[in-house]
């Protein structure tokens, strides 16, 4: 039996999340504007992620802040972090992937565009859709399951070579 993956591609306004299942979807809080633009937002957020969740995953990737991009503002940082208690008090593994390696395993450049990341995801992994988010969750839900020794597909070696650093962390989890 493979391993049961998920990637989530966390986001204010888009959160892309790939299932176990291999099905993805992006999650639009109810008030996407400035009327649910605190923690009611991030709530609903980590809420509809506690759902898409189950104790039997063995691991959860999420891509990590881009601490030099501009978008490291302190309500992202906040959904981040509430995501990942959530995650931690069921119980569930995660490891967080910077969005420089999800680019580099996706694309071999570390510093590809949001629309060559998707491209990638059409061509290797067979993503029939058009939305980054997506496209996000699913390669981070292949780098999980890299990381578990069951690959979703081949990677060449030089794309592989990405998740280096990544091998050598252990998924944060709480303990048993």
């Amino acid at each position: 039996m493979s391993p049961q993956v998920m990637g989530v591609d966390l986001s204010l306004n888009n959160t892309g999340i790939a299932h176990a299942d291999g099905s993805v979807e992006v999650f639009t809080p109810r008030y996407n504007n400035s009327t649910n633009a605190g923690m009611d937002r991030l709530c609903e957020i980590r809420d509809h992620i506690a759902k898409a969740t189950f104790a039997a995953l063995d691991l959860v990737v999420i891509e990590g802040l881009a601490f030099d991009a501009h978008d490291t503002y302190r309500w992202g940082a906040q959904l981040a972090g509430i995501v990942r208690a959530a995650l931690y008090d069921l119980g569930v593994p995660f490891i967080l992937c910077p969005p420089g390696t999800l680019k580099k395993y996706a694309t071999n450049n570390g510093k590809a565009g949001k629309d060559q990341v998707t491209n990638a995801a059409q061509k290797r992994l067979g993503y029939d859709g058009y939305q980054n988010d997506e496209a996000d969750a699913l390669w981070l839900r292949a780098i999980g399951l890299a990381l578990c020794d069951a690959p979703a597909v081949e990677m060449p070696k030089v794309h592989d070579d990405a998740l280096r650093l990544l091998r050598q962390q252990r998924p944060i989890q709480r303990p048993s």
